[in-house]
């Protein structure tokens, strides 16, 4: 993990965005699932997503009117 960490840092990840990325791990999540399992609030969850997605690490898709990350 410690090697992970080096790595998000090295690509310019902010401690709270390397939280998000790693809960992401390829999986399709819900902001309500991100916001509990990286303990951050809705605002900062919401947020870095949209960041992510501007800096083309991740994209959300829609279903059933949920948006995931």
């Amino acid at each position: 993990m410690k090697n992970t960490k080096g790595l998000f840092k090295m690509l310019g990840l902010s401690p709270k965005e390397t939280r998000i990325y790693s809960v992401l791990d390829g999986v399709p999540r819900s902001i309500a699932e991100l916001e509990k399992q990286s303990k951050l609030s809705h605002a900062t969850t919401h947020d870095i997503l949209r960041r992510f997605v501007e800096r083309g690490l991740t994209k959300t898709i829609s279903l059933g009117g949920k948006r995931f990350g």
